[in-house]
């Protein structure tokens, strides 16, 4: 090596940078964390458990449900009510036609059509 090469290496300061590695966790907050944790979770969990308890959903759900099936009671009594309607005024309708239909035969069956033509046929 070249003396001034030497004189180089020799003047720089070497510094590593060494990585602290992290502190070791503490038990103690750990488990501060973990019980206060544990602690909501039983907390929602009584919650939770008290209104399957109460009933105070269930006894509403089946008074709708109640409700809702009384509704489609009604609705199938309006709906066989209605069929019965339709079917009364069907058969009326094809009762009426069929008179218009008997009192145009019988008309077309009389060979006269006025006053005068009966008044002709006597004369």
């Amino acid at each position: 090596m070249l003396p001034s090469a030497q004189e180089n290496t020799n003047n720089v300061n070497v510094t590593k940078n060494y990585i602290k590695p992290p502190p070791k966790p503490d038990d103690e907050s750990y488990k501060a964390a973990l019980e206060e944790v544990q602690n909501k979770i039983n907390i929602i969990t009584d919650k939770i458990n008290n209104t399957s308890d109460n009933g105070g959903v269930e006894t509403k759900r089946e008074e709708l449900l109640a409700r809702l099936d009384k509704l489609r009671g009604k609705q199938a009594e309006i709906r066989k009510n209605r069929s019965n309607t339709f079917e009364q005024l069907k058969s009326m309708t094809e009762s009426l036609q069929k008179k218009k239909r008997d009192l145009k035969q019988n008309k077309d069956n009389v060979p006269y059509r006025s006053v005068k033509e009966i008044d002709n046929a006597i004369e």
